[in-house]
């Protein structure tokens, strides 16, 4: 609430330190918290094997609709790491199990994800279309930051479309849902994140004291496997 997002992962450190004895359901929920700080602050690298062992222990312990909480994440991750094919293989997935569930927040994510990479196919229209799904989703929810961000992206592909009445109006219900701050925050924030995608030979293992608490894979894209 506070957006003390180091705060916040020392606060996780410390349930992660008595994860012996901590339930597997809130163990599985503070690692999944601890790759979402990391993604929060751009550090793919740290959050990518945290979500997919969260997602590995949700899933064995029957937590479908859980797990696909952090596969949306994850899917979010991996296009930022350029491997758009894998994520969108992975927001379908997400997009099936908020389908089955009924679950409209999961909607509005996996199609959020959807128009993002169709963007980057060069489809805009198609990536307008999804986007504007999850923006109706989102205004169902009542949540006014991913309204007001989906707003920001759909103004920016209405310019790539040339439709400039189009974007003006959704710059103004970014503007009235966040206010001129935060659609700048988003704009620099957007650049950041496409700069500073980190490769694996950036980071040196042990960097980070929850990786070698939990002893995370250092392959983050292996395939889910069932926790023995």
């Amino acid at each position: 609430m506070r957006s003390d997002l180091r705060e916040g992962r020392e606060h996780i450190a410390s349930l992660l330190a008595v994860a012996d004895s901590t339930p597997r359901l809130l163990l599985a929920v503070c690692i999944g918290s601890a790759g979402r700080l990391a993604w929060c602050q751009d550090d793919n690298l740290f959050a990518l094997p945290f979500a997919l062992q969260c997602i590995d222990m949700l899933l064995t312990l029957g937590e479908e609709l859980r797990a696909a909480e952090y596969i949306g994440m994850h899917s979010f991750i991996e296009r930022l790491e350029h491997e758009t094919a894998f994520a969108e293989t992975r927001f379908r997935e997400c997009l099936t199990i908020g389908e089955k569930y009924g679950d409209i927040r999961l909607m509005a994510l996996a199609h959020s994800g959807l128009g993002s990479i169709a963007g980057d196919r060069g489809d805009y229209e198609e990536a307008h279309e999804l986007k504007k799904k999850s923006l109706e989703f989102f205004r169902q929810l009542g949540d006014r930051y991913l309204v007001g961000l989906n707003s920001w992206s759909l103004a920016g592909n209405a310019l790539l479309r040339v439709r400039i009445d189009e974007a003006a109006l959704y710059r103004v219900m970014h503007r009235d849902r966040l206010g001129t701050r935060q659609l700048l925050d988003h704009s620099s924030s957007s650049r950041r994140r496409r700069q500073r995608c980190p490769s694996p030979g950036r980071s040196q293992p042990g960097t980070h004291s929850l990786c070698g608490r939990l002893r995370a894979p250092r392959t983050a894209r292996t395939r889910l496997r069932p926790a023995r």
